[in-house]
C-alpha cells in the first residue's frame, strides 16, 4: 500500500508544462526540473499535457483502489487522450504525432513506469539500506569520450567503436 501512495504522490507532484523543446533539448533542462515538469517532447498546448496529467493521476487512483485495474489502464489512456486532442480517425504510427497511438502508449508507458520505479526506490530507501549499499548511486566524474549525438553514432546502427 506505501508503495501505491508513494506513486500517486509523486505524480501530484508534477507540474504540467507545455514546451516546443524536443528530446534533444529537454536534455539540457535540468534534471531535477525535468523530474518536477509533467511534459512531452514537442507538446505546447496545455490542455493536452494536463489531460496527460489527469488520465495519469486516473490511473495512480483506480490502482490505489483496484490494483487490477492497473492492466487495464493503458488502452482507455490512449483513447481518451486521443479525445482530448481531437484527433481524427486513423492513426499515423509516428512518434512524432502527438495523437498516434504509438506516442501515447510511450507516454503512459514511460510515466507509469517512472511512477513505479519512483515509490520502488523510496520504499527501498531506508537506513538499512543506505548503510549496505552505500554508494547506490551513479556519478558520473568524467564527460564520455563518445557522447550521445556524437557523429560517431549513425542514426538507426549500432556503434562500432574501436578502441
Amino acid at each position: 500500500m506505501d508503495n501505491l501512495i508513494a506513486v500517486i504522490e509523486y505524480l501530484a507532484r508534477k507540474t504540467p508544462v507545455g514546451s516546443p523543446l524536443r528530446s534533444a533539448d529537454w536534455k539540457e533542462v535540468p534534471g531535477e526540473l525535468r523530474q518536477r515538469a509533467q511534459f512531452s517532447s514537442g507538446v505546447e498546448q496545455m490542455r493536452v499535457v494536463q489531460g496527460i496529467t489527469d488520465k495519469l493521476a486516473e490511473w495512480a487512483d483506480s490502482v490505489h483502489r483496484d490494483p487490477e485495474r492497473a492492466f487495464m489502464g493503458r488502452s482507455k489512456f490512449v483513447a481518451e487522450m486521443r479525445g482530448i486532442i481531437g484527433a481524427a480517425p486513423g492513426d499515423s504510427g509516428e512518434l512524432t504525432d502527438i495523437a498516434s497511438r504509438r506516442r501515447l502508449e510511450l507516454i503512459y508507458d514511460f510515466q507509469t513506469f517512472q511512477a513505479q520505479s519512483y515509490a520502488q526506490f523510496k520504499l527501498a530507501d531506508t537506513p538499512e539500506h543506505r548503510e549496505e549499499f552505500p554508494c547506490d548511486e551513479l556519478v558520473r566524474y568524467e564527460e564520455p569520450e563518445h557522447p550521445r549525438g556524437d557523429p560517431i553514432y549513425k542514426a538507426g546502427t549500432e556503434a562500432s567503436i574501436s578502441w
